[in-house]
């Protein structure tokens, strides 16, 4: 007679497991909604449209999916429910502040856009320094560090064209 081995807290997807879930949810919508509003925007192109859309798409989608899936993975889904509901805050409103205040032109709202999205990323660092390695690990940590350098970035070019 063979045992099976007790479950461990990641048996089920990464996807689908609490730690991930809020990140894979938004990030799907942000996806899908970008992908709509580049079809709404095609007739009509414009450099905001574009930006917003690739924004949305990239960032606030697949970016936020690697770090929740990511994060999932890499703490065998240990990760307090506090520190998940203000990363997925963070993120999100984050990301709606950017699109708002670069589409908007107001800078003031976008430095602290900036400063949300930056404290979630080194709380995504933070949370899985001890992570385990591999994979995921790597995709979160190369990620999160894309984004922070990104986010001074987009600043200054925002700033350069106005």
């Amino acid at each position: 007679m063979t045992t099976t081995p007790a479950p461990t807290p990641l048996a089920r997807s990464a996807w689908t497991h609490p730690v991930a879930l809020p990140f894979a949810i938004m990030g799907t919508i942000a996806v899908v909604g970008g992908s709509l509003l580049s079809a709404a925007l095609a007739p009509t192109p414009s450099y905001h449209g574009n930006w917003a859309v690739a924004y949305i798409v990239l960032v606030a989608g697949v970016g936020q999916i690697i770090l929740g899936v990511g994060q999932a993975a890499t703490t065998a889904g240990r990760v307090h429910p506090a520190i998940i509901t203000v990363q997925a805050l963070l993120l999100n409103l984050g990301a709606a502040a950017t699109v708002a205040a670069t589409v908007g032109d107001i800078p003031v709202l976008l430095y602290v856009a900036a400063a949300m999205q930056i404290i979630a990323l080194i709380s995504f660092l933070w949370v899985t320094r001890h992570g385990a390695h591999g994979l995921p690990l790597l995709a979160l940590r190369i990620m999160a560090v894309l984004l922070m350098i990104s986010t001074p970035v987009g600043i200054v070019l925002q700033s350069l064209t106005h």
